[in-house]
């Protein structure tokens, strides 16, 4: 039974393979006595605890994984410093992480490294070594940390191709691209996010098979979608979202209330509407609040609920049905009335102008909308505004960047410095919309 629960665990039907694991503890039991403990009922109780984590279960994950745990430190001495211990350290410090309880995870996560480099010697290189790297990058990357988890995730990535070679195809090589694009998103590197991306899904589709849909490759093409789009090349950021989003629904099912599926679809809203597409960023934009809707009800009051229905609301304003983009923002502002805080004023304060705004333009005769000739700025400005309040902070970091700024500094607050020879140093923290467009007023002023 154990065998075949690694089998589903590999197929990524997980519920099925916590199914097969517990019988295959059962059979221990019933064969060795209700309170047995020996090493292949521990080694099942993590496989369960594993089975859940995937499943996106952690709290049933650390359940199982702390039983497993307690039975090894039993057998082999609660001081001991022994491999399958220090995997199960690693694991429970992987399942707290999910639980964004990061003290918890990386308290696991250095025990696990310590008595790990203990067995295996301080200076060897060693795949299970590298596990926790990753996972300490993981950690930082969920915190905000970007410099330090590109710091763990590149040790973890030179030593896996020390081990297997530079050449090597494996799916934790693969996942360290992936990782390291990721955190190169974080700091808006958008060119080098690309180059770890685009060879994390060249590994990929060689380990996987070109077409074989699978989570991670869905997490790769999604965050190749995220950096095109924050580079404002909207048609690949496009094709990329649009293969991400067929691939999570092949895997997890056509209607699953999944937030990734949800985020893309958002996305792809907001590429089309950039790209004078309204209908298409109507049909995504209206596609998302469906799975929102499965995943928090119809009465969802959250930020990304808000932040869609804003968005909606412009595709149909520019599709000239008015009354369908009145009731969007209507919605939206009873939901951002529900948030406390200065950001949500000043949102409300802007969703009133929307409303203006479509009184306005519902008043006036439909004519075609002439171009003019616009300053660096007022493009800047004008994309801006299609920005979702997500969106901002990077899009100020990619204009930083097309200007010839540099990152010179961040602090553990999240406060980060700017600079350009020449020109005063800019402070960048949480943006607003008016925020933002006082940066860009610096970024392109002479």
């Amino acid at each position: 039974m154990g065998s075949l629960g690694s089998i589903q665990s590999t197929l990524q039907k997980f519920d099925k393979a916590v199914e097969l694991f517990k019988q295959s503890l059962e059979m221990f039991r019933a064969a060795l006595g209700k309170d047995a403990k020996n090493l292949d009922i521990a080694s099942t109780l993590g496989n369960i605890g594993w089975a859940y984590l995937d499943s996106k279960k952690p709290t049933e994950a650390i359940k199982h994984f702390k039983q497993s745990l307690s039975i090894l430190q039993e057998l082999l001495g609660e001081k001991t410093n022994h491999l399958d211990i220090a995997a199960v350290l690693n694991n429970l410090g992987k399942a707290y992480l999910t639980l964004k309880q990061f003290d918890e995870g990386n308290k696991y996560l250095h025990q696990s490294l310590v008595m790990k480099r203990c067995v295996l010697g301080e200076k060897t290189n060693h795949l299970d070594i590298a596990a926790t790297l990753t996972c300490l990058g993981t950690s930082s990357l969920n915190s905000g940390d970007f410099t330090t988890a590109i710091d763990y995730y590149d040790k973890a990535l030179t030593m896996q191709r020390q081990v297997l070679g530079d050449d090597a195809n494996y799916m934790y090589i693969a996942g360290n691209l992936l990782n390291l694009g990721v955190a190169n998103l974080g700091l808006a590197k958008f060119t080098n996010a690309i180059e770890y991306l685009e060879q994390a899904l060249v590994m990929h589709r060689k380990v996987l098979g070109e077409n074989t849909p699978h989570l991670d490759m869905a997490a790769n093409l999604q965050n190749l979608g995220e950096a095109y789009r924050m580079l404002q090349k909207f048609d690949k950021a496009i094709g990329y979202y649009e293969q991400a989003v067929a691939m999570y629904r092949e895997v997890l099912g056509y209607n699953a209330p999944d937030f990734n599926i949800a985020g893309i679809l958002m996305n792809l809203g907001m590429c089309y509407l950039n790209l004078k597409d309204p209908n298409k960023g109507a049909k995504r934009l209206e596609e998302s609040l469906k799975v929102q809707e499965r995943i928090s009800g119809v009465n969802s009051n959250n930020i990304q609920y808000a932040m869609t229905l804003s968005n909606l609301a412009f595709a149909y304003k520019e599709l000239r049905e008015f009354a369908k983009s009145t009731e969007c923002l209507l919605k939206a502002k009873e939901i951002w009335r529900k948030i406390p805080g200065a950001e949500s004023a000043n949102i409300i304060a802007r969703v009133e102008n929307g409303l203006q705004s479509i009184r306005t333009e519902q008043a006036q005769p439909q004519t075609s909308k002439s171009t003019t000739t616009s300053t660096p700025f007022q493009a800047a400005l004008a994309d801006l505004k299609k920005m979702n309040d997500s969106q901002i902070a990077n899009f100020v970091k990619a204009k930083f960047r097309e200007n010839g700024y540099e990152l010179t500094g961040s602090s553990s607050t999240g406060q980060e410095t700017w600079e350009k020879q020449g020109k005063e140093p800019i402070n960048l923290k949480y943006l607003d919309f008016d925020q933002a467009a006082a940066i860009l007023k610096k970024i392109y002023k002479n």
